[in-house]
């Protein structure tokens, strides 16, 4: 009778400890359950960046080439416009004045001048500023700025910016902070930190005994306050270094567009001056011609 009487005391001994164990086994799921939450949620974050980035510079880069295309088009139409109208005239000029001897040399330098495949002549330095594959060329320029496979072009920068799998760019340091796998990344810190299953964190030594709730409690909160904060800081300087790069981009493909544009502009004025000088010596009238790209009328003030 004692035997069972002490066997009874001991068990009842022991409730209070059972108790206590499954209090703490509720914290130390609680501590798991929030990390992963966080991990999810920071995560989610980044993938939706990701997509969002992938999409801004998708709209770049269609926008961009899209007003490439539409200038080099309205170019090339021009050029084939005035090499049919000069041969034209050409012809023309030879019929009315091709027994006069006191022209035929200029006859012969017009034959020239208006020539688009003979080195150096007036439209064959318009032909050539036009020429996407006609090594610097001005148009040559702005295709390879735009082309996102021409090493450290404008669009090559920014597309590897926001490549996650190039290594050291914004988005691959974005993608890393936020790994929970990435060896020292604060997401990976703050994941052992949180797990009563690697070996050394607050978490485990508790598991073990070997801190107190409250002394393990501490030591967690600042972990989870120095690798959050690590986070945060990693995430806003990637995407400050993106920002950044982008609006530069846009700003220098504009840039670079409008000097295109004008450098075509004046090597066309150029030319075709040329060529109407010497229409002029010739048969006494020059050529006629209008802006390829007329400058953009003012706005109106509308402020009363």
């Amino acid at each position: 009778m004692r035997i069972a009487c002490g066997l009874l005391l001991a068990a009842a001994a022991l409730l209070p400890a059972a108790s206590a164990h499954a209090a703490d086994d509720q914290w130390i799921a609680q501590v798991w359950k929030e990390y992963k939450a966080y991990n999810k949620k920071t995560v989610d974050a980044y993938e939706s960046y990701l997509k969002q980035t992938e999409r801004a510079y998708q709209q770049v880069y269609d926008d961009s080439h899209r007003k490439y295309e539409e200038m080099m088009a309205q170019v090339h139409a021009d050029q084939k416009e005035w090499h049919e109208k000069l041969e034209a005239d050409l012809k023309e000029l030879q019929e009315r004045y091709g027994d006069d001897k006191n022209v035929k040399s200029k006859l012969r330098q017009y034959s020239n001048d208006i020539n688009p495949n003979l080195l150096n002549s007036p439209m064959w330095k318009y032909e050539v500023g036009g020429n996407p594959n006609y090594l610097n060329s001005t148009m040559w320029k702005l295709n390879k700025a735009l082309n996102e496979n021409y090493l450290e072009s404008l669009m090559w920068t920014y597309s590897k910016a926001i490549n996650p799998n190039y290594l050291n760019s914004s988005m691959w340091k974005y993608s890393k902070t936020v790994n929970e796998n990435y060896l020292n990344s604060p997401m990976q810190k703050l994941k052992k930190g949180s797990s009563e299953h690697h070996l050394g964190s607050p978490i485990q030594k508790y598991s073990k005994g070997k801190l107190t709730k409250t002394q393990a409690k501490k030591l967690y909160a600042e972990l989870k306050k120095e690798q959050t904060a690590n986070v945060s800081k990693g995430v806003a300087a990637s995407k400050k270094a993106i920002a950044e790069l982008a609006a530069s981009t846009e700003k220098q493909i504009g840039a670079l567009h409008t000097e295109t544009v004008q450098l075509l502009e004046k090597q066309r004025e150029e030319s075709l001056q040329a060529i109407s000088n010497l229409r002029k010596e010739i048969c006494g009238e020059g050529l006629q011609w209008e802006p390829l790209f007329p400058a953009p009328e003012p706005k109106e003030n509308t402020a009363a």
